[in-house]
Formats: structure tokens, C-alpha cells, sequence
């Protein structure tokens, strides 16, 4: 009867482990993008490439302007600027399936 016991008791931490555990996901989907500027921010990513270990190109889009950002390990630089007809020839030239969204 006490091996019993033990076992339901142990099963109850498990479960109310598990509820804490889904509830911190839950919290985290609902208040972590507001957090990175969400959805609807100012700032999105469209496109990031590798171009060696820990250095990195994308192109971002802030507000209606389309930057391209070096990224190293410490460090970003602004490379220049693209328009969205440019992006989208781009994209098409390097093989990618997506389209990218914008004002044209």
C-alpha cells in the first residue's frame, strides 16, 4: 500500500511540474515577441545568409527602407541600401522559393 502511495504522489508532482512547465511556454508565446518588437514591429529581418563562420549579411527592413547589415561576432556595419525591386530580383537569382513581401 505505501508503494502505491509513493507512486500517486509522484505522479502528482509529475502533473503539477508539467502545468508549470506549459504555462511558462505560454507566457513566454505571449509576451517574449513583445519584447523583440513582436509581429507588427518597426524592425523585421527578410533574409540572412552565411557568408563565413560567424559572419553574416542580411538584408532588414526598417520602416519602408530595405538596409543590408555585415554582422560579425561583435560587431554590425551598414552596407548599403536596396530597393524592393533590386530584393526581389535578388531573391529569385540566389534560388529561394519566397517571395519577399513589401511596398513596392
Amino acid at each position: 500500500m505505501e508503494t502505491t502511495a509513493i507512486i500517486i504522489r509522484m505522479i502528482g508532482v509529475l502533473a503539477i511540474i508539467l502545468g508549470l512547465l506549459a504555462i511558462m511556454a505560454w507566457m513566454a508565446k505571449r509576451w517574449v515577441p513583445k519584447l523583440k518588437g513582436g509581429e507588427n514591429g518597426v524592425i523585421e529581418v527578410l533574409v540572412t545568409q552565411m557568408v563565413a563562420p560567424k559572419r553574416y549579411v542580411s538584408v532588414v527592413r526598417v520602416g519602408r527602407k530595405n538596409l543590408i547589415i555585415g554582422m560579425g561576432e561583435h560587431e554590425m556595419t551598414l552596407l548599403g541600401t536596396i530597393g524592393q525591386e533590386e530584393l526581389q530580383i535578388a531573391s529569385k537569382g540566389i534560388g529561394t522559393d519566397r517571395e519577399v513581401e513589401g511596398d513596392a
